[in-house]
């Protein structure tokens, strides 16, 4: 998370952050509140010493002034007691008279009053008026340190209510947040993709992104559903063109004749194993789903393969393009051998029609190439590659709408791509090095479980 002069660290949580937002300032505001503290405690003390120079210029005008009516009645004995009872009277804890006052020799002085400080301690002096010998009332007062007129003990007192306020407002932003952001928050998908109404208590914001959700939630389900129903009719398709160019065939003879016959013991056959497929296509996309759903048995993926190359058979006998298998060893894989044939089958007729769609090398013969490799780590690659004219260079990855062929949408690569996904394999593209067209590889997990469906 950024914002402008502070950043926080990537992946807090929303308790974390929020709780930040309370601490954060709070330090900040507690850093400023204890420098004002000490600011106007520095002040203080020094307003401290103009009030006590003050007091003592008026305190310091009645004690020589009594003193003066001592000195003159001649009770020289009473002055002791007139200075204690002078010193509880105007609470000045030192009060003597002193025959000379330092401080009036330096200029800018009151000429009979004057101040002058020396640690922790103030002394006034004040001349005793009407006597003949220059005497001098002395007081002396002590002075306040910085740290006295800063008082910690203030300073905590008023920190106490301060950090009650903070717990309290804490604890009810907590319960706030909790009831209206961080449960709206965890409850947001789960009432979005049930189609519910957001409670009213949620605020505003959260309601109308919940509104957004449904709908982004709808308009994706229609895509994915169109993605599915255009994939079952591509696939639909690839099976149906073996029963009808058998069709085709049929009909080009007569009725009665021993090849027509033939033929249509060849169109038995492909409807015979086509149908039963094309029908396991249409059950497993009506079962209310909206993933390409596995079944999934341990079963030879050779004659998986077997099955997609004799399903293409008629379209390669018709473009003249030879489909070369040559192992024969049965390879036991956990998959779901209806999708994968859809796979392979998707595989070969591309390779199929990219090789009859390849005008500047006519020469070459027309080749489908597959064979397998065990991989390491427990993996079996199927590689079918073509003599067509290949991929454009710098593609690398089969996406959605996006074709290796001249016509069409790419959309038979892209469920093929998703089915071999479910089986928790991978479907990687390339240039063939030795026939020079396309060449994918299919590489599926020898005992790894598949998943149960995939989106």
């Amino acid at each position: 998370m950024k914002s402008k002069g502070l950043s926080f660290k990537s992946g807090l949580s929303l308790k974390r952050l929020i709780l930040l937002s309370w601490i954060i300032p709070g330090i900040f505001v507690g850093a400023v509140s204890i420098g004002t503290f000490i600011l106007v405690g520095w002040f203080d003390h020094k307003n401290t010493d103009a009030r006590l120079i003050d007091e003592l210029r008026e305190k310091s005008r009645i004690v020589s002034r009594r003193l003066s009516a001592e000195l003159l009645l001649g009770s020289k004995g009473a002055i002791g007691a007139v200075s204690q009872l002078l010193e509880k009277q105007l609470f000045i804890p030192n009060v003597s008279i002193e025959s000379d006052a330092p401080c009036l020799n330096h200029p800018h002085i009151e000429p009979d009053f004057c101040v002058s400080t020396k640690g922790d301690t103030i002394r006034a002096f004040r001349r005793i008026p009407l006597v003949d010998a220059p005497l001098y009332a002395k007081l002396k007062i002590e002075h306040p340190s910085i740290a006295k007129s800063i008082s910690l003990q203030l300073l905590l007192f008023s920190a106490f209510p301060v950090s009650l306020l903070l717990i309290l407002g804490l604890f009810i932003q907590r319960l706030l947040l909790k009831r209206y952001l961080i449960q709206p928050i965890q409850s947001l998908i789960p009432i979005t993709i049930e189609e519910k109404k957001p409670p009213g208590y949620w605020p505003q914001e959260l309601q109308e992104l919940s509104r957004h959700l449904t709908q982004s939630f709808k308009e994706r389900d229609q895509v994915i559903f169109g993605q599915l129903a255009s994939g079952v009719i591509h696939d639909m398709k690839t099976f149906l063109h073996s029963i009808l160019t058998a069709t085709g065939l049929v009909e080009e003879l007569p009725s009665g004749s021993e090849k027509r016959s033939a033929r249509l013991e060849s169109l038995y056959k492909a409807c015979s194993i086509n149908i039963p497929k094309m029908s396991r296509i249409i059950d497993l996309t009506l079962d209310g789903k909206r993933e390409i759903p596995l079944r999934s048995e341990s079963k030879d993926i050779i004659q998986t393969i077997e099955n997609s190359i004799r399903t293409n058979k008629t379209l390669a006998e018709s473009k003249n393009v030879s489909v070369n298998f040559n192992q024969t060893i049965p390879v036991q894989i956990l998959h779901d051998p209806i999708q994968l044939e859809r796979v392979f089958t998707n595989l070969i007729k591309n390779g199929i029609e990219a090789c009859n769609g390849n005008h500047n090398q006519s020469q070459q013969p027309k080749t489908v190439q597959i064979s397998t490799h065990v991989e390491p780590n427990q993996q079996f690659s199927i590689i079918i590659e073509d003599s067509g004219e290949g991929i454009l260079e710098g593609t690398t990855s089969i996406k959605a709408l996006h074709s290796t062929k001249v016509h069409g949408a790419g959309l038979g690569l892209y469920v093929s791509k998703k089915i071999v996904e479910a089986h928790n394999g991978k479907i990687d593209i390339s240039n063939s090095p030795t026939l020079h067209g396309a060449r994918f590889t299919v590489t599926l997990p020898f005992s790894t479980k598949t998943t149960e469906a995939v989106q």
